[in-house]
């Protein structure tokens, strides 16, 4: 199964929890990328992704294993494991559940503290 936000997506395993990520830049590197897929990642990434995914197969694309963080861990260590792995998504386990539930992204992070800086003005 294949779990996406815009321009990424998490692989997930049997047991739902994440196999590896895909990503633009994952495609991108693929041997059999055409100027027609480039601009289908331009204008519809979503679309794109699916249609690359399902020629070439999303074990031989994905980076693995995934990069995780754990439900309840300090946001701060979450986004030193973005920083220090180059990555721009964090799949997120719930280690009580035993299952992926959602997603930390890098965009999520600036958003929040964009918020949070916007909110402490006025």
């Amino acid at each position: 199964m294949i779990e996406g936000v815009k321009g990424k997506a998490v692989v997930l395993n049997d047991k739902n929890l994440p196999a590896g990520v895909v990503t633009a830049k994952d495609i991108l590197k693929l041997p059999l990328v055409t100027e027609e897929i480039i601009e289908l990642l331009r204008t519809d990434i979503e679309v794109g992704f699916a249609d690359i995914l399902g020629k070439v197969g999303v074990t031989k694309v994905m980076s693995s294993p995934a990069i995780i963080a754990k439900e309840g861990e300090d946001i701060g260590r979450a986004i030193d494991t973005m920083i220090d792995s180059d990555v721009g998504l964090l799949p997120i386990v719930s280690e009580r559940e035993g299952r992926y539930i959602g997603v930390l992204t890098r965009m999520s992070v600036i958003r929040a503290i964009v918020r949070k800086h916007i909110n402490t003005m006025g």
